[in-house]
């Protein structure tokens, strides 16, 4: 987009207007919009370079596509990732964690932990059934450098095991006491 041309013919405002009147249509939010605003004045990607997540979960196997070679990927829905994740479709949980990774190695490249205190959050569990859903809602938050101890108080230690070996799939640096 040439943002000076827009701003110079004061495009935002008319843009704003159509969206208003017209967001009942749209499927994908400001995507649609775009493209339908600005038809015939766009050059549109392949799919490899605008990919949305809804189409992971698609019955149509000819709308998939192999992460690797997805460029851009929009999480368009309310699935996040960087929300928790738990009741997520299987479909998607290969895209939050490529996100995930993405952000961790981020904060690695620019040391973002080293810029604040180290914070440790010590889980005690009580039922292994709620520990996904726990660590899950400590794991979304991004505070750079923060470390979580997993404390078992229940009396199925080896069922809280093998949750935490479960969730270090999603969940770095996480220790089982």
């Amino acid at each position: 987009m040439d943002l000076a041309l827009l701003r110079k013919y004061g495009v935002t405002g008319y843009f704003y207007q159509f969206i208003l009147e017209s967001t009942k249509f749209f499927i994908l939010g400001d995507q649609d919009a775009y493209n339908l605003y600005f038809k015939d004045a766009v050059q549109y990607l392949p799919i490899e370079n605008n990919y949305v997540t809804q189409l992971l979960e698609s019955r149509d196997p000819a709308e998939h596509r192999e992460l690797a070679k997805v460029t851009i990927l929009h999480f368009l829905s309310e699935k996040k990732p960087w929300k928790e994740t738990t009741s997520y479709p299987a479909a998607i949980l290969p895209a939050m964690r490529l996100y995930r990774q993405y952000r961790q190695a981020m904060r690695t490249e620019y040391q973002l932990a080293k810029q604040v205190p180290q914070l440790t959050v010590l889980v005690l569990v009580d039922d292994e059934h709620d520990l996904a859903r726990c660590l899950e809602s400590i794991y979304y938050q991004d505070y750079p450098n923060l470390a979580v101890a997993v404390l078992d108080a229940s009396s199925q230690p080896a069922q809280v095991y093998a949750s935490v070996a479960a969730l270090r799939q999603r969940v770095l640096e996480l220790s089982a006491q």
